[in-house]
Formats: C-alpha cells, structure tokens, sequence
C-alpha cells in the first residue's frame, strides 16, 4: 500500500462494461416482457439501456407498449427471474480483467454501480472469477434512493472509497451511466454499445476496454497517482 491510495478511484458499471451481458439479458427481457403483457422489440430493448428494471417498467408503461394490469412488482419479479438463470454464465467484457488488474496493481480502488437488483448482480459478479475480489464495495439500485441518471450511486461510491468525487473516473456503456456520472463530477471513460450511440459528455471514448488509451488517459488526469504503463504483455493483447 502506498500514500496514493485512496487519493484516487474507479466506479465500474456491470453490465456492458465488465461483463457481457446484453447479450443474454436482451433476448430474455423481451421474451419475459412480452409474455407479461408487453408488446416490444429487440429496438425498444436495446433502446433502454443502461435503466434498471423498474424503471423500463414506467417507460414501457408511458410508451403504451404495456397495457396489461401486471403491476411494476410482478414485471420485476418476472424479469429478475428469467434473467437469474443465466446471470452467472455471461463472461467478462475484452479486456475488462485486464483493466481490474491495472487498476489494482496500481493502488486505485474500485467500486462497482449498477442499476441492476442485488440478487441478480450476486450471480453476476461470478463472471469476473476471483478478480470479483478486487471491488471495494458493490452498489446496486436498492442502495439509492435515485437510480441512474441521478448521480447518487455514484457520489455514494466516492464515500466509500474516501475519495473526492473530481478524483474518481467512471467506467460506462450507456449514456444513462454517463449522464450520471458527470452529474457527480467525475471523470468518465465511455464504452458505448453502439458506435452510433450520442456521446454525452464523456472524456474519453474508446470502442473497447482493450484500448491503450485508458491507460495514458489515467496518468493524464491522475498524474500524482503516477500508475505504471501496462505491463508489456498486457500490451499486447490490449493491441
């Protein structure tokens, strides 16, 4: 340990970021959803991303895609449901252990937001294998009173870590996240899941967590942290 620690941080989204997941999660919401009184498409799906699942709820809801009597309970109770039989066989994002390990190396520590319900992103959390034990702390949507786009979850990660908000840099897949977390005033690196997706404010984009960027872009924007390049072999997988 050294005197940078904590001086610094990490607040690391789940899904999309460090575990791929939509590819899972996707097919089996619109499946669910529509099986409980929803008329969706993949599109209305993926156009959601980054909200959690009650609040796909209400825009559903106000989109007139639902028009069931389910209530907000038993859509989540449904979703949350399908989604748990797969949440522990996704697999992580390229290079999202490459990155934890970067990060840990360098005395930075981690906090993982995600809009996600907690007995899900318990299973989920065993696709990053023993790098799980890297995170600090995990906050899920049930630790906030505003999920994202209010930045809550993440000024709550900050408390944690002991860490001033200006010092924290974000790692996001959706421009809800993103929103977010400059609302908090943190640094963000912007993951999208689709190169049209509008960037909002990000100060980096990068098209994965393989790019060498994030790299230099934390020893630009912590300098006193003074992180070590990537190690040589890292390197040349992040290529």
């Amino acid at each position: 340990m050294n005197d940078n620690e904590c001086r610094y941080g990490a607040i690391l989204d789940l899904d999309g970021t460090l575990i791929d997941s939509y590819r899972v999660l996707n097919p089996a919401i619109l499946r669910t959803a529509n099986m409980n009184g929803a008329k969706l498409t993949i599109e209305d799906v993926k156009a959601t991303l980054g909200m959690g699942v009650g609040k796909r709820f209400h825009h559903f809801k106000e989109q007139g895609h639902i028009t069931s009597q389910i209530t907000e309970q038993e859509w989540v109770e449904a979703i949350v449901a399908s989604t748990m039989i797969s949440a522990n066989k996704m697999g992580p994002m390229p290079g999202a252990l490459d990155l934890l390990d970067y990060l840990s190396k360098n005395n930075i520590p981690m906090v993982i937001f995600t809009n996600g319900e907690r007995v899900v992103t318990d299973l989920k959390m065993g696709n990053l294998g023993n790098r799980a034990n890297l995170i600090k702390h995990v906050i899920t949507t049930e630790d906030v009173e505003r999920p994202k786009p209010a930045p809550d979850g993440y000024l709550l990660a900050a408390e944690i870590m002991g860490v001033k908000p200006e010092n924290c840099v974000v790692f996001e897949d959706s421009n809800t996240g993103v929103e977010a977390a400059k609302a908090a005033g943190m640094k963000v690196v912007f993951i999208p899941q689709h190169a049209e997706e509008n960037i909002h404010g990000a100060d980096l984009v990068v098209t994965s967590m393989k790019d060498r960027q994030i790299a230099a872009f934390i020893q630009q924007k912590f300098p006193a942290a003074r992180p070590a390049p990537l190690p040589a072999n890292a390197a040349r997988r992040m290529a």
